[in-house]
């Protein structure tokens, strides 16, 4: 069973929400987890980013790893432990001034240049090169493994956001440098109007791909039109 899940949102003031969420294949009610997380996120930013001053989005952030995570806590009960929801979470505020993204576990968040050319891996290099071997958002320790980055928004013309199952094929881990040949093509994809979010399916769930890669695969991409 897939134990992804990723949800985006277009606020009124052309703000967009990106959440992803891998659940741990070790939990055994993670596919809740990541669901809860990435609709926990999603709401809080949508409910208090707008009218948010950019030097305070960080902690913003923050507060919402804090959130998602208290709401996963209430998830436990009747035999079951926050820690049978883990899951990480990643989360991209692009807004009219600036691109800012924070994530607790792996996975990846990576840019594309107005050059359309240039790529920069937005998120810090994994934990580990091996899937479901991460922090998660019902570690001890999450705030402190949390990371976070912003960037103008004027540099950056596309956003993909992954869970480690695409990082693998995506993002060299030694580097932490993204891939140029593959993401070429996804926002080139993600560029064209008649693209279809089945055909994105359709080539994550091919041969090319799942001879890469076992593991569950969450893929989404964003371009400034």
């Amino acid at each position: 069973m897939c134990q992804d899940a990723n949800l985006h949102r277009l606020l009124d003031d052309g703000t967009l929400l990106i959440a992803v969420a891998d659940g741990a294949g070790s939990a055994s009610r993670s596919k809740e987890g990541a669901e809860c997380a990435v609709q926990t996120a999603v709401d809080y930013l949508a409910e208090r980013l707008p009218g948010t001053d950019p030097g305070h989005v960080e902690a913003l952030l923050l507060e919402t790893l804090t959130v998602a995570r208290t709401a996963l806590e209430a998830l436990a009960g009747n035999g079951l432990t926050a820690g049978d929801f883990a899951t990480t979470l990643l989360l991209t505020v692009a807004t009219n001034s600036h691109v800012s993204i924070i994530h607790v576990g792996d996975g990846a968040i990576v840019a594309q240049h107005p050059d359309e050319t240039t790529l920069d891996v937005l998120t810090a290099k994994g934990d580990s090169e091996y899937v479901n071997q991460t922090t998660f958002l019902t570690s001890s320790d999450y705030l402190k493994t949390a990371y976070f980055s912003s960037r103008p928004a004027d540099s950056v013309r596309g956003i993909a956001a992954m869970t480690d199952g695409m990082q693998l094929l995506a993002v060299h881990h030694g580097t932490n440098s993204a891939f140029g040949a593959f993401f070429a093509p996804m926002f080139r994809f993600a560029g064209d109007a008649t693209s279809t979010d089945e055909g994105l399916v359709e080539f994550l769930l091919s041969d090319a791909v799942c001879r890469r890669t076992d593991d569950d695969k969450t893929l989404v991409l964003a371009v400034r039109v």
